[in-house]
């Protein structure tokens, strides 16, 4: 059976399946190497089965083989017997015309050879009906065997059918109960995992927009500041406002170059992290998928 398993291309499938979700952490090994486990006993249970039907295949082959020599053993017993009973009545009719020539010459003669002759002939008469008996209780006793033969072979077709339609219900009822335990746990394993995604995008997208509002809030500060402050400063000369404006535009350049940069280096790594997520989650989905659809095979 190991030797059987060892060539077939499912189980290679299944072991590398195994091995290659082998590295995908400590809590996901455990659920994989049962998946695997449940998969290696079926394939060991599912070829014991096999066994098992071509063994009783051959034995119910062996037991019609006897029964088509039996027959065959019959019937050349029914045709030298055929044979036998025409060589018989052959004799039969030259012995009974010897016996009328022989009564002929006896009727002349004395009634003391008549008596033997009849008594010769009642004893012929009794084999003849003897062996007649003989045959006719043979023949009966082989037309009943055949007839319980006939019974036996019926009761064991039907027996025989039982059992594989009780074994075909027994398997299908264990494969769905295992399917149905197995897509249950895909499907919570996608609840979560599309859960958590979809967490992680919420939270993105709320620290996208709070610092958005952040900085527009900002900027309309800054535009009421500079109002008020052109407004301040149209009262005094025309070199400081000049000089303030020019220190105000280098120092707002400069934070929003940093701020971009700053921005745009946690947005990468965000996208970063999103991306291999994303890429690690579809290629375990891809290899569940792929044992789902063996399993269903099988």
């Amino acid at each position: 059976i190991r030797a059987r398993q060892s060539r077939n291309p499912l189980t290679r499938m299944e072991n590398k399946c195994s091995q290659e979700m082998e590295g995908t952490g400590k809590e996901k090994h455990k659920s994989n190497d049962s998946i695997s486990d449940q998969i290696k006993r079926y394939s060991q249970a599912h070829a014991a089965m096999v066994l098992l039907q071509a063994l009783f295949r051959g034995a119910l082959c062996r037991r019609r083989m006897h029964a088509m020599h039996l027959a065959t053993i019959q019937l050349q017993h029914y045709t030298r017997a055929m044979l036998q009973r025409r060589r018989y009545r052959r004799f039969l009719s030259g012995f009974i015309a010897f016996q009328a020539t022989v009564r002929g010459v006896l009727e002349r003669k004395s009634s003391v050879i008549l008596k033997s002759v009849v008594s010769v002939q009642s004893h012929i008469r009794a084999f003849t009906m003897r062996s007649r008996y003989l045959k006719a209780r043979t023949c009966i006793i082989l037309i009943q065997k055949e007839f319980r033969g006939m019974q036996a072979m019926t009761r064991v077709k039907r027996l025989h059918f039982c059992a594989s339609s009780i074994q075909s219900i027994a398997q299908g009822f264990v494969v769905r109960r295992r399917y149905a335990k197995i897509r249950r746990g895909v499907i919570s394993f996608q609840a979560l995992v599309r859960g958590q995604h979809a967490r992680n995008i919420a939270a993105v997208t709320v620290s996208a927009l709070m610092k958005i509002q952040c900085h527009i809030r900002t900027l309309i500060q800054m535009k009421n500041y500079n109002r008020l402050r052109m407004a301040a400063i149209l009262v005094q000369s025309k070199m400081r406002a000049f000089k303030q404006k020019s220190q105000f535009q280098t120092t707002v350049a400069a934070t929003l170059c940093i701020q971009s940069f700053v921005r745009g280096s946690l947005v990468r790594k965000q996208l970063s992290f999103a991306s291999s997520n994303a890429v690690i989650i579809q290629q375990k989905w891809v290899l569940y998928r792929e044992i789902a659809n063996i399993q269903n095979i099988k």
